[in-house]
């Protein structure tokens, strides 16, 4: 909240953003501890059996949606300002 231009408004983009990237971050990190959950996924898809390849994809997918959601939260909460 102290990198907002108002350090009481907790609805503004920047918090938004956030705390968007925050619950993307713990996510993530949930998905890709273990491959249990890519090869679940699969099996519920009935999309094959998978490989350590394509769980790698996975969770080089899953890491670039964090990389997205720390580019809203630099653009909306100034962060070049502080830079």
């Amino acid at each position: 909240m102290n990198l907002q231009r108002d350090t009481s408004d907790s609805n503004s983009d920047c918090i938004t953003n956030f705390d968007a990237y925050m619950t993307v971050y713990n996510n993530v990190i949930t998905q890709v501890a273990n491959s249990d959950q890519y090869y679940a996924g699969l099996a519920e898809k009935g999309k094959g059996d998978g490989s350590t390849v394509g769980y790698y994809v996975y969770m080089g997918q899953r890491y670039l949606e964090i990389g997205t959601q720390s580019v809203n939260v630099f653009g909306q909460c100034s962060l070049d300002y502080y830079l």
